[in-house]
């Protein structure tokens, strides 16, 4: 047996999909569901939020809906694990600074 779902379709703007999937977790936080997709064949990326009684999508081609997913992604971490944003975004700047150290070529030990 599948999900019986109220299915809304594709949200317009990023902003009513984020508006929507706030107020899903609001009303279940223990059944919300928070999927992120790319269709490769279409170089599309399609959001989706359920809580198993509504279904809201949002799909884009665009590459600033990137940096808005991103900030997206941090609300969904901070709601879904309890983790403040700003404990979130620091735990992102350490793991892109340890990323960059890694990445910086090593001194050469020459012949003396």
């Amino acid at each position: 047996t599948g999900i019986n779902a109220e299915y809304m379709g594709y949200v317009p703007t990023f902003e009513a999909f984020v508006s929507e999937a706030e107020r899903l977790f609001a009303e279940s936080p223990d059944q919300t569901r928070y999927v992120i997709k790319y269709r490769h064949c279409d170089a599309e990326i399609v959001l989706k939020v359920t809580d198993n009684v509504t279904v809201s999508k949002y799909k884009t081609k665009e590459l600033p809906d990137l940096k808005n997913m991103e900030r997206l992604n941090n609300v969904f971490l901070h709601l879904f694990t309890g983790v403040t944003e700003e404990a979130a975004d620091m735990e992102l700047d350490e793991i892109a600074r340890k990323e960059k150290e890694q990445k910086k070529p090593k001194p050469k030990k020459g012949k003396k």
